[in-house]
């Protein structure tokens, strides 16, 4: 059961870094529609969001293999 659990939390991981690269990809075919400022704010939250999802992944692996 808790490999099921834990199986789960990954693929929503997955699942979520996916869909987040894939709005970031959307946006950049569309960014013509938003004014600079507003392109190097989105830019910037992509950028700092993927640190945040690496840091998490590294902490998530040691995390499991600790258990």
């Amino acid at each position: 059961m808790d490999k099921h659990i834990v199986n789960m939390k990954r693929f929503s991981l997955w699942f979520t870094n996916i869909t987040f690269v894939v709005l970031f990809l959307l946006f950049l075919f569309i960014k013509d529609y938003f004014s600079s400022g507003i392109q190097s704010l989105i830019t910037a939250i992509f950028i700092v969001t993927c640190i945040i999802v690496i840091l998490s992944w590294i902490a998530y692996f040691v995390y499991a293999k600790r258990r």
